[in-house]
């Protein structure tokens, strides 16, 4: 074979890889993710899914400040082969200090699972669009345990409870070595919805995964009995709570 017919092939080649990796291959979808209240959400990750077929397809698309997004399967925005596609909303990590301080996640966690988003895309040839609504995330609630004389219960988890309906909302947050807890209702960073919960302090177990004896007055450790109550407001929150041990 000559050079000439060797420069041929190779370029062939190229260009039925090119079609292979689907570079230029892919239909855009490009949109917008707003809160409920109008406001764009500023920063995250869109994530696409398609179970279609024996192989699944997966795309995603960073969020730019004002909302914005487009979707890319193998490299930012390069679009998005048609089939059906179920989506979810990530909103950025928190730092564990930005955790410890009590920093809610801007998104609800609803929209950051397929099973709970609820959102479909049917992407179609050519150009796409799909603008995201989604809620804000929980409100923050964190605070301190400590015991009447001001020394901090050093371990055990705080619990809180509502009914919602036939539903029950809770929450809960391990206490840590300071007595300081933070309440969350699933991953760290959700937050606890509005609303008047119940609380009980629940105390450390041991390796028996019975509680600890002495270290807690048992009433703090039911909601019939512990009689405290939250009243979680929009915003962040802080509650702290006196306990006593046994007498």
């Amino acid at each position: 074979m000559n050079r000439k017919c060797k420069s041929f092939a190779a370029l062939t080649l190229l260009s039925l890889l090119a079609g292979v990796l689907g570079c230029g291959s892919g239909n855009a979808v490009t949109g917008k993710v707003t809160f409920d209240d109008g406001t764009p959400v500023t920063s995250g990750t869109v994530i696409a899914e398609s179970r279609e077929g024996d192989t699944g397809v997966s795309a995603r698309g960073t969020i730019q400040p004002d909302g914005t997004y487009a979707l890319g399967t193998t490299k930012p925005g390069n679009g998005v082969p048609a089939g059906h596609y179920r989506v979810l909303v990530i909103p950025p990590d928190l730092t564990d200090k930005q955790l410890q301080a009590g920093e809610g996640s801007a998104i609800a966690s609803k929209w950051t699972t397929f099973e709970t988003s609820k959102l479909e895309l049917d992407v179609k040839k050519g150009d796409n669009e799909l603008n995201i609504t989604v809620t804000h995330g929980g409100n923050p609630v964190v605070g301190k345990v400590t015991f009447e004389d001001g020394s901090p219960l050093d371990r055990g988890t705080v619990m809180v409870e509502r009914q919602d309906g036939k539903a029950v909302v809770a929450a809960h947050g391990s206490i840590e070595a300071d007595g300081r807890f933070v309440l969350d209702t699933d991953m760290p960073g959700s937050g606890v919805p509005v609303g008047k919960y119940r609380v009980l302090v629940s105390p450390p177990t041991g390796d028996d995964k019975e509680p600890e004896e002495g270290v807690l007055a048992s009433k703090w450790a039911s909601f019939d009995t512990s009689g405290l109550e939250l009243d979680v407001k929009s915003g962040k929150n802080e509650f702290n709570i006196t306990v006593n041990k046994d007498s």
